[in-house]
């Protein structure tokens, strides 16, 4: 299954923007500091030292580098929702993934064209990376669509990927969040410009920002936050498939006892059957199971789906 990306790019993420979104008060030292180092690892040019290593996986020492939180399962979680193994080839027994430009993406190009904005050309490879006009590595080296990159660049990627979310998280979010939390949020993340989550809707029933209602503690809120679908401004049954993931991880295996998160969920459940079928919907179900959610909670979920779909059964 692949998952369509709305606008992500690390090379794009602003200091100022951080900044402005988080809460006044943790503009310490330390929150400069994480600050600073999530610009550098954000680098557009990739220059920076640290970035650089990481990126260089011409030698092992990148595995030196990579994350010490145990994100396994999480980037197991992301490697399946981003659908990247479509667009992997095998050339005298070695794996590589293509430099591809999604069809979300293009769609979102078209729809700016028309409006006479500017182009994103936003190329994806690997797990989710994605740079605008080329995916630079180390070295300077410059891919265009249909370039290729070994497993372990792809890896490397997605590391330091995660990486620069995980300053995203620590830098936004005051709370302490579980795994189960972080996880949810960081798959997020990698498919949506954390400049989006940041987004307060006077207009909307939930003023605040997706960040805002986790500090706050208003968890239900936060829950039914999981809801940008659109790319290009269409709806997208993978979108669809993959918020409902997310949302569901977020709360352990469970919706909140909270009419935004159950609406939230319904909605998404009966858009996920109108654009496809039940069986999309039991798709998602066992990618909830093997990301480790109990089949106690499965089983009470698929329930609660069916009621949404034939409420008179």
């Amino acid at each position: 299954m692949h998952i369509p990306k709305t606008k992500n790019s690390i090379a794009t993420l602003s200091l100022v923007a951080l900044m402005s979104c988080s809460n006044p008060s943790t503009t310490s030292k330390n929150f400069q500091k994480v600050a600073q180092d999530t610009v550098e690892l954000t680098s557009k040019t990739y220059k920076l030292p640290f970035y650089t290593k990481i990126l260089d996986v011409s030698s092992d020492f990148y595995m030196d580098l990579v994350y010490k939180n145990d994100l396994s399962s999480t980037k197991e979680l992301i490697k399946t929702l981003e659908g990247g193994e479509q667009y992997a080839v095998t050339k005298n027994g070695q794996k590589y993934y293509q430099v591809y430009y999604g069809k979300a993406d293009k769609m979102a190009d078209k729809a700016n064209l028309k409006k006479g904005l500017a182009l994103k050309n936003l190329l994806t490879v690997g797990h989710g990376h994605s740079q605008r006009d080329f995916i630079e590595l180390s070295g300077g080296q410059k891919l265009k669509e249909g370039g290729l990159i070994t497993a372990k660049q792809a890896d490397s990627l997605l590391n330091a990927d995660l990486k620069a979310k995980e300053h995203i998280i620590d830098s936004l979010i005051q709370k302490p969040l579980q795994k189960h939390q972080r996880t949810a949020i960081l798959s997020y993340l990698i498919n949506v410009d954390y400049e989006t989550l940041c987004k307060k809707d006077s207009t909307r029933k939930i003023s605040e920002s997706f960040f805002e209602c986790i500090n706050k503690g208003e968890l239900g809120k936060a829950q039914s936050k999981f809801n940008i679908i659109t790319a290009g401004g269409i709806e997208h049954l993978g979108l669809m498939q993959r918020r409902l993931i997310e949302m569901v991880i977020f709360g352990n295996g469970k919706i909140e006892n909270d009419p935004n998160a159950q609406q939230s969920f319904s909605n998404l459940v009966k858009k996920i059957n109108a654009k496809g079928s039940i069986t999309d919907i039991n798709y998602t179900l066992q990618i909830l199971k093997n990301s480790g959610i109990p089949e106690t909670k499965i089983k009470n979920l698929k329930n609660k789906m069916l009621t949404i779909l034939h409420p008179q059964n």
